[in-house]
């Protein structure tokens, strides 16, 4: 691997690690509806937004060396899909075990789910996610791998009108979805809401230049993005997005900015242990998934009572960091070992 790749992957386990942490800082706060309202809406605009637009990114630089066709091979398709299938089974796994004696005693689960009552329910929670803050992310990205590639194919000939398409084509999903009434738990779990994050992914993986133009380009996504993550937690949340209008398709202006200046700024980074975190990123969330289906934010609140409000939300959100990020590097490790005894490379 040359340096500036190892660099740039440096950089990108960064932006991970800085995500990942959003997201587990964010639903630490889902009990506390004060510090929610006031934080929880830029924690939102860093955490699943830089995500989706990183992982379209990479997969842009893997497909401009292998092309469509090569995107599409069973192998590579098989590959990415056993990537994120084998954390995601143990998590699965765990579930039903902290869940089939409360069943069987008849006692209520967490978030009151039905999973275990019939075979139906049990097919509909697996494919949909299970449940836990986040859920939506798997089959999110178990479609990514199909779609990405067609969008792909809109930037072979014009970049700017393939991200111009990608803008009206989720925007015209988003106000269908509105006016049609889809249900908020469908609409979570499409991935259309999220084509113009892709797009533009896409667009910064086949960009060739970063001068001038492509700053002031990025410095107005960037504005743009800001203002409306700011208009909208504080000033109108705009209906059309229904209840995920923090991660809307507007959103991608900051994320695009945000991890373009990042690039342009630290391109260089050398390697720190700490960003181990990054690479371990998908396990901290199915971790962070886990923890808060079996009442992690609960557990923090009781243990945290004693202190006055301020510092005890403070030291839940630290807790929860320290607890997911512990967990899943070790779960990361675990099915580092696993993946390698199968033979299936990251």
């Amino acid at each position: 691997m040359a340096v500036e790749e190892k660099q740039r992957n440096n950089l990108f386990d960064l932006l991970k690690m800085i995500s990942i942490a959003a997201v587990v800082a964010a639903h630490a706060l889902v009990p506390h509806k004060e510090a929610a309202t006031l934080i929880s809406p830029l924690l939102e605009a860093i955490a699943v937004p830089i995500f989706i637009l990183i992982s379209a990114y990479l997969r842009t630089k893997k497909m401009n060396k292998i092309g469509v066709r090569g995107a599409y091979q069973p192998r590579y398709m098989f590959i990415s899909f056993m990537s994120l299938m084998l954390a995601y089974i143990f998590i699965v796994v765990i579930e039903i075990i902290g869940c089939l004696p409360l069943h069987m005693k008849g006692l209520p689960l967490p978030f009151d789910v039905h999973f275990l009552d019939s075979v139906p329910d049990f097919l509909y929670w697996f494919f949909t996610g299970t449940l836990g803050f986040g859920s939506y992310y798997i089959p999110i990205m178990v479609e990514l791998i199909v779609f990405l590639p067609l969008l792909y194919m809109l930037f072979k000939k014009n970049r700017n009108a393939g991200l111009l398409l990608c803008f009206g084509l989720n925007l015209a999903y988003d106000l269908l979805s509105h006016f049609l009434g889809m249900s908020s738990d469908a609409y979570r779990l499409l991935i259309f809401r999220f084509t113009f994050m892709l797009g533009c992914g896409i667009y910064l993986g086949t960009q060739e230049e970063r001068g001038k133009k492509e700053d002031v380009q990025a410095g107005l996504f960037l504005f743009l993005g800001l203002f409306y993550v700011i208009v909208n937690a504080y000033i109108y949340e705009f209906p059309i997005f229904d209840t995920w209008s923090t991660a809307s398709m507007f959103v991608a202006f900051f994320a695009y900015g945000f991890v373009y200046f990042m690039m342009k700024r630290f391109s260089g980074i050398g390697y720190h242990k700490i960003f181990v975190f990054g690479k371990a990123s998908y396990h901290i969330f199915l971790v962070q998934m886990l923890f808060y289906f079996f009442y992690g934010n609960e557990i923090l609140i009781m243990i945290t009572r004693a202190l006055p409000a301020p510092v005890a939300i403070l030291l839940q959100v630290v807790l929860a960091i320290i607890i997911t990020f512990v967990i899943g590097l070790l779960f990361y490790h675990l099915e580092t070992r696993l993946r390698k005894a199968l033979k299936i490379a990251h």
